[in-house]
């Protein structure tokens, strides 16, 4: 368990990408990628989801210590009305 201050310093941790390299988000599919932390002694885990039927539905989440949910974002983008995906 964490104290809402270490949760606090960990959200604002500067974080990069242990592995560089493109993220593909394919519908349906959950995807993982390891961060390191600004002191590279911490570890997070970046989830990733985009839903199966309802393809504009994203959900990020950030863990530390591998099962300590710090943030996480459900969404869904809709397009606007007249608008086409290259605007």
């Amino acid at each position: 368990m964490l104290t809402q201050a270490e949760a606090d310093a960990l959200i604002a941790m500067r974080k990069s990408f242990a592995e560089m390299g493109a993220i593909s988000l394919a519908p349906g599919v959950d995807s993982t990628h390891e961060l390191v932390g600004q002191d590279e002694q911490e570890r997070f885990l970046l989830d990733l989801w985009r839903g199966t039927f309802r393809l504009s539905k994203l959900r990020f989440q950030e863990r530390a210590r591998k099962v300590i949910v710090l943030v996480r974002l459900d969404m869904v983008c809709y397009e606007q009305a007249g608008m086409s995906a290259a605007h």
